[in-house]
């Protein structure tokens, strides 16, 4: 699956690093990228297989259900991390001139928000990306 995005639910209670390390044990010749940056042309040209790997945040679709007053709070757990199609995730960066004295003047926040084909989990526990959304704050 040449220059694609993907959307993968790791197993319970699983850290970051472990996760990375099982991908990395499935594709035993990819090389992994270090950083949530978006990959330049020569990445997306290249004949070696690269894998980018960060956590996102799911974005729950049932705003209203999570908000009620009186539902249970196992039932608002379950709407938290299913039926999701949307997932985001922040990078920090400065933009212009880093302020010695501030350097919270320069610092913003690119928001990018995931679309997925279809909603996690379901038979899968991973599903492509279909579009990303990028925005800076």
């Amino acid at each position: 699956a040449q220059n694609k995005e993907f959307v993968c639910r790791g197993h319970d209670y699983e850290r970051l690093e472990a996760f990375q390390q099982r991908m990395l044990n499935e594709f035993p010749h990819a090389i992994a990228m270090q950083h949530a940056n978006q990959p330049d042309e020569t990445i997306f040209q290249a004949e070696a297989q690269y894998l980018q790997i960060y956590a996102v945040t799911p974005i729950p679709e049932n705003q209203e259900v999570l908000q009620r007053d009186g539902i249970p709070d196992n039932i608002k757990s379950f709407y938290k991390v299913n039926h999701i199609w949307r997932f985001r995730y922040d990078r920090p960066f400065h933009k212009g001139t880093k302020d010695k004295e501030n350097e919270f003047k320069s610092l913003w926040v690119e928001r990018t928000t995931l679309i997925l084909v279809q909603s996690l989990p379901g038979i899968s526990r991973w599903f492509e990306v279909e579009k990303r959304e990028v925005v800076s704050m």
